[in-house]
């Protein structure tokens, strides 16, 4: 595989977000390219597919983001105050799309390089002035990180605080005594730090109400516009790159060495191989995505509990496409629609046996869920109780099973729900 292959691969993989860094780094060393803005109107000039013939229109997704201050605009409007440089704001926005719902960094933070086709040394660097951001604390990489940029803020920092950061460790088995020794201070000495480490935040983004883990804009958009379903890339935060044609004349008679000749037809062959790759990577991403929802169409309307069954490989045979170039497309990729946020490949679902038809291991869960949204105090139902709720509605299911997606559900059992109900009743 050529290395242009290799990268056509990887842009494919990329989402939304991640391809706005990687294209203002491509611009900023590439004199025949330039990046338009990316447009807040509702998809003048942006490719759409359409089906269905429905009649209520739904809310646009850019509106609703511009009506609530959230997590990802304060973020997003510090960092561009505070990166001038293409490639240094290229690699902070991607950073920002690995954040945790502590504000904490995600461990794969570590081949942003190797997504960024940068070095680990120029990360580290903007890594450091994104630590600088507020809420103090957040880009932390770990627990001591988060602290200890709160703490030197403060004015009782000091070698002492940073020796026992160093060994949260041994606080949180509450071995004083180790403690003591180990960051080599007496008991008086000792207790106020701890009481001053109290008053720092281990979760930055908590101060967010709720707190909220960041969530990058959705890549695509399903709405219904003039009574007809149609699907779209979101152009909010997609940039569009542009070839200078006129620059490339003006330029290419300027230059008078053979080294520059080079060096020019280089950049000019790579500019015009990345916007056909970009234009290729937008079109495949639309075709998989209207083919899913031509077979998930029910799901817009009624939700969850109607997904049908799907593979990659059913949606490969359709587009005659690899198997590998569909989960490329749907990988980190999320879609809004009239149901919420999703990511893609939440509409790739096993089968299950039910009477008389097929039903997908994701609708299951989606009923599963529902039952015990319903219970009445008085009325938790068992796995074996939920178990034959959905046999009664013709889904062979066993009582395993619904242990196990009841746990991907992360819903307590029946005794632990009992629990939380009787203490809600004996609150309210």
């Amino acid at each position: 595989m050529t290395p242009r292959m290799r990268q056509s691969v990887e842009l494919l993989r990329m989402n939304n977000l991640e391809i706005a860094g990687f294209v203002a780094a491509q611009v900023e060393g590439n004199p025949f390219l330039r990046q338009a803005l990316p447009k807040r109107s509702s998809g003048g000039g942006t490719r759409r597919e359409s089906w269905g013939g429905q009649t209520q229109d739904t809310s646009n997704w850019q509106d609703n983001a511009a009506d609530t201050p959230t997590l990802y605009g304060h973020l997003t409007q510090q960092i561009r105050l505070s990166f001038s440089e293409s490639r240094d704001s290229a690699i902070a926005f991607h950073l920002m799309t690995l954040l945790d719902e502590r504000g904490y960094l995600m461990p794969d933070w570590r081949a942003t390089s190797t997504h960024l086709s940068c070095t680990p040394k120029h990360v580290e660097s903007v890594l450091s002035r994104l630590q600088k951001l507020e809420p103090t604390g957040v880009f932390a990489r770990d627990l001591g990180e988060c602290l200890r940029l709160q703490w030197q803020e403060r004015d009782d920092w000091s070698p002492a605080a940073d020796r026992l950061l160093d060994n949260l460790s041994l606080l949180a088995k509450r071995d004083y005594e180790a403690l003591e020794k180990t960051c080599g201070l007496d008991t008086s000495a000792l207790k106020p730090l701890i009481t001053a480490l109290r008053r720092l935040n281990p979760k930055p983004l908590s101060d967010f109400e709720p707190p909220q883990r960041f969530t990058p804009p959705p890549d695509l958009l399903v709405e219904r516009l003039n009574g007809v379903w149609q699907i779209r890339v979101n152009d909010a935060v997609l940039p569009r790159v542009l070839l200078d044609e006129s620059y490339v004349r003006e330029i290419r008679s300027a230059a008078q060495r053979r080294r520059d000749k080079d060096y020019l037809a280089e950049r000019l062959r790579h500019a015009r191989w990345l916007t056909r790759a970009l234009d290729q990577r937008m079109r495949t991403l639309m075709r998989v995505a209207e083919a899913i929802f031509q077979r998930q169409a029910l799901f817009l309307d009624q939700g969850p509990e109607v997904l049908q069954p799907l593979t990659l490989k059913e949606i490969a045979g359709v587009l005659a496409l690899h198997e590998s170039t569909v989960s490329r497309s749907v990988a980190d990729k999320t879609v809004e629609t009239p149901q919420g946020l999703f990511d893609l490949r939440f509409f790739f679902s096993a089968r299950l046996k039910s009477e008389g038809e097929t039903i997908s291991a994701t609708a299951v869960r989606a009923r599963l869920r529902r039952l015990v949204e319903e219970e009445r105090p008085d009325g938790v139902l068992s796995d074996a109780a939920i178990t034959e709720h959905l046999c009664a509605d013709g889904i062979l299911i066993s009582r395993r099973t619904v242990a196990k997606y009841r746990e991907l559900l992360r819903i307590p059992s029946a005794p632990q729900r009992r629990r939380e109900k009787r203490m809600r009743t004996t609150q309210s």
